[in-house]
């Protein structure tokens, strides 16, 4: 016969509502819904040439995308991708009198492989061209996913593409950087109201659930979500990459949050670290940086950048 002892019993209580917690979670997730609206910012066609690194910014006509040197990806991709036709035919009626907006950067290897195939959909369910906005953004170190028009602002635009879909100007869902299933099949979850949830859990539940983050979080704060979005994520580039995203809009205090938040996930990687002194910086924090700096270092003791750095600080 087992006997249960209250101190197992409590031990199995706290698992079970532990699993009860997770499942929560991932009901909040699905669940959420943004409240984006649609940005009416004026067409720029804005091209900005530099050597080995042509873009184009801001809110662009349909038919830049023609010209060279987009046309060279845009063309050929659009050309090579075969359409779901049994799916399209459903979501014709469904995307009517719905606005696309689409944030990408032509300097980006998933806004090249994609966005052809979301425009060839697109123009296959008879969209009006005019009710499909083009937001490109730039990748530089100070205005990381910005354009000059900075439409992405209060948007949550951490990896493009991200194609947004509008009725009456209010956001119904949103597919980042690439479908769970095919375009066409996410759409037709999105558009019939059933729950969907993009790509990087992690950072939709933070931006939808943590309603502190532009505060300083405590440690047993910063633990807490640790152990609640590490279940979510693949890797410590998925909240990094955002880190820095926070840190080109001058988000810092949020931006350590989220580095602290990847360090209690990943304790064995130098890299996020070394984010996490870099805001620590970029904040005049020299002696928070310092201390990241050398942990990169017992980590990684021939990392560069942490001696630069380091050296620096002094």
């Amino acid at each position: 016969m087992q006997i249960i002892t209250k101190h197992s019993q409590l031990l199995i209580n706290l698992k079970k509502m532990k699993n009860i917690f997770i499942c929560l979670v991932v009901a909040t997730i699905a669940s959420c819904t943004s409240i984006s609206k649609l940005s009416n910012s004026p067409i720029q066609n804005q091209e900005v040439i530099k050597p080995n690194d042509t873009m184009l910014l801001g809110r662009n006509s349909l038919s830049q995308l023609y010209k060279q040197p987009y046309a060279r990806w845009f063309v050929t991709n659009y050309n090579n991708y075969t359409i779901d036709s049994l799916t399209i035919s459903k979501i014709t009626p469904l995307l009517q009198n719905k606005t696309i907006e689409i944030f990408l950067g032509t300097w980006c290897g998933d806004t090249k492989r994609e966005v052809p195939k979301v425009i060839k959909i697109l123009q296959a369910a008879q969209v009006d061209t005019s009710n499909i906005h083009l937001i490109f953004v730039d990748h530089g170190e100070t205005n990381r996913k910005q354009s000059p028009q900075h439409e992405e602002q209060f948007k949550f635009i951490h990896n493009v593409a991200t194609f947004i879909v509008y009725e009456n100007n209010k956001e119904i869902g949103r597919i980042v950087e690439t479908p769970l299933e095919s375009f066409e099949k996410d759409l037709a979850t999105i558009l019939t109201g059933l729950p969907y949830t993009p790509k990087y859990k992690a950072l939709y539940y933070w931006n939808k659930n943590v309603k502190k983050k532009k505060k300083n979080l405590s440690q047993e704060v910063i633990d807490s979500y640790a152990k609640v979005l590490k279940p979510l994520v693949k890797h410590s580039g998925e909240l990094n990459s955002y880190g820095y995203v926070l840190m080109a809009a001058k988000n810092y205090t949020e931006a350590v949050n989220i580095f602290k938040i990847n360090c209690a996930m990943y304790p064995n990687v130098a890299n996020v670290f070394d984010s996490l002194g870099e805001a620590y910086f970029n904040l005049n924090d020299k002696e928070n940086a310092i201390l990241m700096y050398n942990k990169v270092l017992q980590l990684e003791p021939n990392n560069a950048n942490a001696k630069e750095m380091l050296i620096k600080l002094q």
